[in-house]
């Protein structure tokens, strides 16, 4: 995203800087988390991928709660309003 600078009463002029000129698209999300993951040892898992069942999320969920604590969604987030559970329902509290 670059941005464009605008003089009064002039047309837009692009950035000048050397950088912008060098700056490539966006990379892929998924490919750069293969890359870091094939490269790095660097695993980047969502806990709402739906490539995961039920079982593998809340493992993922509860080692994200364990090394960061509370996260989206879970108990001890006071903007929660529910937990996911199996099959994508919702638990009431």
């Amino acid at each position: 995203m670059s941005r464009v600078r605008k003089q009064p009463g002039e047309r837009p002029v692009a950035p000048r800087c050397a950088l912008g000129r060098i700056q490539s698209s966006r990379p892929d999300v998924e490919t750069v988390k293969r890359r870091g993951w094939r490269e790095d040892g660097i695993l980047v898992i969502s806990g709402a991928d739906k490539r995961l069942d039920w079982a593998e999320r809340e493992v993922i969920r509860q080692i994200g709660e364990r090394l960061y604590g509370p996260g989206p969604g879970s108990a001890a987030d006071p903007t929660s309003a529910g937990v996911s559970g199996p099959a994508g329902s919702v638990v009431r509290e």
